[in-house]
């Protein structure tokens, strides 16, 4: 289905996924089972026939619809987990000291780097964290989007396992921008007044934020809703210092009409 198309077919050290041949395959099954559901809608087996063909045209497309999930998280996982390939360069060769009745060899020539250019190579494709597929990882999500907004209509404490579960996961871009997308901005700046002066909460924050970028739309409403969260609070210089060391504080600079090193100026001025 294409999946050698890209750099994967053009470069034989490449690893890794190649996620534009990816979004080709997702497309690709996409459209086949959207084919097959059709066919199947539009043409039953009459009364009395046998029908193992259907069935079994039947069990492909659920089989389809279940690799969605896990190709689709490969997918983002990988787009926001990039690396690069590490160069080591060989060791000199080691020349021989001539005797005085030894003529000495020239010296062999160095072996060139195996990775000549530094191209963009992804993570593997079974580097997709704690979860085996989007709907896993979006379930786990809801149960801790869940906890944590209940501590916070009660005004309790956000539960430890909460806490646990949003460090662990905070480089998953399906988790956290499902968490966050439940969580809503009014939710996100109770969690950031609620991790206080906890670095370890804090560190969970600004990295699982960052992740959750690349896949929730946070706009300029949602900033608008966060900040004004933060001011009923009382706890904006507090959120503004956690987001600003995120990929939001451009928007928050926005937000609050400063440019962004107007708005880094002011934090460290506090």
């Amino acid at each position: 289905m294409g999946m050698r198309e890209g750099p994967a077919s053009r470069d034989s050290q490449f690893r890794g996924i190649d996620t534009d041949a990816l979004s080709h395959l997702i497309d690709q099954i996409r459209a086949a089972t959207s084919a097959i559901d059709g066919w199947l809608a539009q043409n039953r087996p009459p009364a009395g026939v046998s029908s193992p063909g259907y069935r079994q045209a039947s069990a492909v497309e659920l089989w389809a619809n279940e690799q969605m999930g896990m190709l689709t998280r490969r997918r983002n996982y990988a787009l926001t987990h990039r690396d690069k390939p590490t160069v080591v360069a060989p060791a000199p060769p080691v020349t021989p000291k001539p005797t005085p009745k030894q003529t000495p060899e020239p010296a062999p020539k160095t072996p060139k780097p195996k990775f000549k250019k530094k191209e963009l190579v992804l993570t593997g494709s079974g580097e997709i964290g704690n979860f085996p597929n989007t709907k896993a990882a979006e379930k786990a999500a809801a149960s801790d989007a869940l906890a944590i907004k209940t501590a916070q209509q009660n005004h309790r404490p956000v539960p430890d396992e909460a806490w646990k579960h949003l460090a662990a996961h905070s480089h998953d871009p399906e988790y956290t921008a499902a968490l966050y997308e439940r969580l809503g901005p009014e939710g996100v700046a109770q969690l950031i007044k609620a991790a206080g002066t906890n670095q370890t909460e804090i560190k969970a924050i600004i990295e699982s934020v960052t992740a959750a970028d690349h896949l929730l739309h946070m706009d300029d409403k949602w900033i608008a809703a966060l900040l004004a969260e933060a001011d009923r609070l009382n706890d904006r210089q507090h959120v503004l210092e956690v987001l600003s060391t995120t990929p939001l504080v451009t928007k928050l600079a926005e937000a609050t009409k400063l440019s962004a090193d107007s708005l880094a100026y002011t934090l460290r001025a506090v």
